[in-house]
């Protein structure tokens, strides 16, 4: 992985393969969180979801917008990832969208009170810097995809 600034074309080039690489893990997280959502439902239907009025298919998109958005953020950033301090604001500002898509899954398309929004920062700063540092500790020039 070459996260350098390149002057001219190869920039570009280096950040689109920055910005599919965490699109690609985002997609990897939604998979596997949507997967997890059909188990639930193929144990106790739709009940579990109609309780927080929400459905599987809300839970699915709320997954996917949450993961490619938090790729997106992971890929633009990733050059910022060199240092510890890097990985955790990165890992905070993935966190928004990560559990912004959760209240989705959980909540459906309730209206947003600042209440929301405030847990939602809230548990990105608690979560997102502690994801970020130790997933740079355990993948420090980042988990390999198709795009590397």
């Amino acid at each position: 992985m070459n996260n350098s600034i390149i002057v001219g074309g190869r920039i570009r080039t280096c950040l689109l393969r920055n910005v599919l690489w965490g699109v690609y893990w985002g997609i990897c997280g939604a998979v596997f969180y949507s997967l997890v959502a059909g188990l639930i439902y193929l144990v106790g239907g739709s009940e579990p979801f109609a309780r927080h009025s929400s459905t599987l298919g809300m839970t699915i998109i709320g997954y996917f917008v949450g993961g490619i958005l938090a790729g997106l953020i992971i890929g633009i950033l990733r050059p910022l990832n060199r240092w510890a301090w890097g990985a955790g604001v990165v890992g905070f500002l993935a966190a928004i969208p990560i559990w912004a898509g959760m209240r989705v899954a959980i909540h459906g398309l309730k209206p947003v009170s600042w209440s929301d929004v405030e847990t939602i920062i809230q548990l990105s700063a608690l979560f997102g810097p502690i994801c970020g540092v130790v997933a740079r500790s355990r993948w420090p020039r980042g988990a390999a995809t198709p795009f590397d």
